[in-house]
């Protein structure tokens, strides 16, 4: 494989991102999308200390996959849905 074609790909890619944030639509796009995934976090926070915090004596086996399985799934859901 030829390194130096390689290497100014990534130069070229490089030096379009630096490009692409001079524009002031894409610096908001960015922001924007870094504010959505903080609060879909930031859901997934607060779901998981609610199913957390439900009282039970012992839970199930069943009850911890499904717990487990939910909060692998509410923070894309919730970056989706914000």
């Amino acid at each position: 494989m030829d390194t130096g074609i390689e290497k100014a790909e990534i130069h070229n890619l490089l030096f379009d991102l630096l490009t692409d944030l001079r524009n002031v639509n894409v610096v908001w796009q960015v922001g924007v999308l870094a504010v959505s995934l903080a609060v879909a976090w930031w859901v997934a926070r607060l779901v998981h200390a609610r199913l957390m915090s439900v009282p039970s004596a012992e839970p199930s086996a069943t009850l911890k996959i499904g717990v487990g399985g939910l909060n692998r799934v509410i923070f894309p859901l919730s970056a989706l849905l914000c």
